[in-house]
């Protein structure tokens, strides 16, 4: 294809991809409008939500540095202020940005391979299971997946010849990526050294360009960070907390909560601040909360440098296995709902994708045009083993290896067997490795059930949290069914029979989430309020007794059990208890009002009075506070 055709032509294939890939990711939209996720929002997605309303009520600039990389809230600010807080809106606008990037992946394939290589690579990524999941869902792996395409396609103008607007483009949008997916800088990095290499003296002005870029995007970044939070932070904060996640002692290559049962996005960020500041005992900044992790990190790999590269290993094979390792929401589950999903699963996947992706490396000719895409995948996939593995967080890895993929299927034709020379030797490699990557990948590592099970337990949650108690049952009972051993869902389960009156049931599955998980406290300060709820008040007092011998600074167990001693008339350990409480939660109403009432019982009028008074200066209009 001549260099004057290459745009015109380009641009038929572009409008195909596009047509192929928006039509897809449209029906499976649509689908799901009326499936029982139709408008709810999971896991991280409900604190992006959050942000994006602050961000379109007007608070565009925030007033602390970024926990969470930032672009995909500000895009979704803008989405709910153009056209409000609508799901079905970001999916259609995430569907057209998925297949923009289709687009884009042709482009590259065209420029890297050739026009066959292009459509097959677009096609591909258009069609591609967990892109159109993805594309889908109300988080950031959409708008990360563009981007990651659109530094892919200026990558393959630059492995042409060294342009200087080739090289601020993938700069900047480099920086983009980066405040989606902060472990990008090191892809960035990465692709800087392969510049030096490919083009050597003359990478020098594109290689400054492309810092340029970089900086125009991330600076005022990390100026805000400073201005806002008072500590200069490129992108974010997290990176302890990640780290600490990723390689303790206990880690197992996918994300475990810092505390059990707190594997909320809502209150990560603060549990990784509280834990930290009670282990120095002050108040720490961003900063150094996230160094109290790192060093914690570091603790732990140089005790046990062997478990560390077992760890390390593991998720290597994690980040390229058939398995999608469910974060909140399973894509096998939304199959039963999208008839896209249904059809395209069982046939593409990872124990695909990476097959035919060896299978480019091997056959391709223009060996030149594949290092900067095993570059990318190798620092990316460094980043993974640095810290665990999601499927949203390796989603970045496939539009490369969809682009080496399109490189194997390209190159098929020329294979045949007993062709002599190099091509012979290809087919030999291609047939040793290629079923290698295929054994590789397809091996068992994860729990399927175990993730059909997560989500069914965050959609009960969803659906509890909408007052939809009874459906929210069926979905703990089915989740249990599938995994007995989730502590969770029978905590949630225990809570909502509760909620519903059902205090045998509720007790019983307490009694069952605490007998698997002995270092629940949340649910044994549950099992004390349905043991409360059932007349049991000695079972209760043993149930919030066992809560505070795991976590003494639980003042919603004080109070509970403040509140058992209040009911058997035992004033003074139920003073003693609220006392606690409320020093532990001076704006706990729930603690206030009865300790006023154990000082009333006491006959201490001076103290009851000062108890009343903290609850008037806290809610001064509500006489229903103070019991009419």
């Amino acid at each position: 294809m001549s260099e004057p055709d290459l745009p015109r032509r380009l641009g038929r294939l572009g409008w195909l991809v596009f047509g192929a890939a928006f039509f897809v990711r449209f029906v499976h939209v649509a689908a799901l409008h009326h499936a029982p996720v139709g408008d709810l929002v999971m896991g991280d997605g409900a604190v992006y939500v959050a942000w994006a309303r602050r961000l379109a009520a007007g608070d565009w600039l925030g007033d602390s540095v970024f926990y969470q990389a930032p672009l995909y809230p500000y895009l979704l600010g803008v989405v709910q202020t153009v056209f409000g807080e609508s799901v079905t809106a970001v999916r259609v606008v995430q569907s057209a940005l998925g297949s923009l990037g289709c687009v884009l992946i042709a482009g590259a394939g065209c420029r890297l391979v050739s026009r066959r290589a292009g459509l097959v690579a677009g096609l591909l990524l258009a069609l591609y299971p967990p892109a159109v999941f993805f594309d889908g869902l109300v988080q950031k792996a959409a708008l990360a997946s563009v981007l990651v395409c659109l530094v892919l396609r200026l990558v393959a103008e630059l492995v042409h010849a060294p342009g200087r607007l080739s090289a601020f483009g993938l700069g900047a949008a480099s920086g983009l990526l980066a405040l989606t997916r902060e472990n990008a800088l090191v892809v960035v990095a990465a692709l800087g050294l392969w510049l030096v290499v490919r083009w050597r003296r003359r990478a020098v002005v594109p290689l400054l360009l492309t810092v340029t870029g970089l900086a125009l995007v991330l600076l005022p970044v990390a100026l805000r960070n400073l201005a806002v939070g008072g500590e200069l932070h490129l992108t974010t904060s997290q990176f302890g907390p990640n780290l600490y996640i990723g390689n303790n002692a206990s880690a197992d290559g996918t994300y475990r909560p810092l505390l059990a049962g707190r594997d909320n996005a809502l209150v990560e960020q603060q549990d990784a601040v509280d834990l930290a500041q009670d282990a120095l005992g002050r108040e720490l900044t961003p900063g150094e909360v996230s160094a109290f992790w790192t060093e914690r990190a570091l603790d732990d790999v140089a005790a046990d440098p062997a478990r560390w590269a077992t760890l390390l290993l593991r998720k290597l094979s994690l980040a390229f296995n058939d398995a999608e390792v469910v974060d909140a929401e399973d894509i096998a589950t939304y199959a039963d709902w999208s008839p896209v999903l249904a059809v395209l699963l069982p046939v593409l996947g990872m124990g695909v994708l990476l097959p035919l992706a060896v299978l480019g490396v091997v056959l391709c000719r223009r060996r030149a045009a594949l290092a900067p895409l095993l570059v990318v995948v190798a620092a990316y996939t460094s980043t993974l083993l640095l810290f665990y593995v999601f499927a949203r967080y390796r989603y970045p890895l496939v539009p490369p290896l969809v682009l080496l993929a399109a490189a194997g299927l390209d190159g098929l034709p020329a294979l045949r067997p007993g062709t002599p020379g190099r091509v012979g030797l290809r087919w030999a490699a291609a047939l040793v490795l290629v079923p290698a990557a295929a054994w590789w990948s397809h091996r068992p590592l994860v729990d399927v059930e175990g993730q059909r099970a997560t989500m069914l337990y965050n959609l009960g949650v969803k659906l509890a949290e909408r007052g939809e108690r009874l459906e929210a049952v069926d979905l703990y009972r089915d989740a249990l069914a599938l995994s007995p051993d989730y502590a969770q869902a029978r905590n949630n389960l225990g809570q909502v029979l509760l909620a519903l009156g059902r205090h045998e049931e509720a007790v019983a599955e307490l009694t069952e989430a605490v007998r698997r998980e002995p270092a629940y406290t949340r649910a044994w300060v549950n099992l004390g309020a349905a043991h409360g709820a059932a007349g049991d008040d000695t079972r209760a007092a043993a149930a919030y007794g066992e809560a505070l011998e795991l976590d003494p600074t639980l003042a919603e167990a004080w109070s509970n059990l403040g509140l058992v001693w209040l009911r058997t008339d035992r004033p003074k350990r139920a003073r003693t208890c609220l006392r606690r409480a409320v020093s532990l939660a001076p704006g706990m109403l729930s603690a206030w009002l009865p300790l006023a009432a154990t000082h009333e019982r006491l006959g201490e009028w001076d103290e009851a009075l000062e108890a009343y008074e903290v609850v008037l200066r806290t809610v001064p209009d509500d006489a229903a506070a103070l019991g009419g």
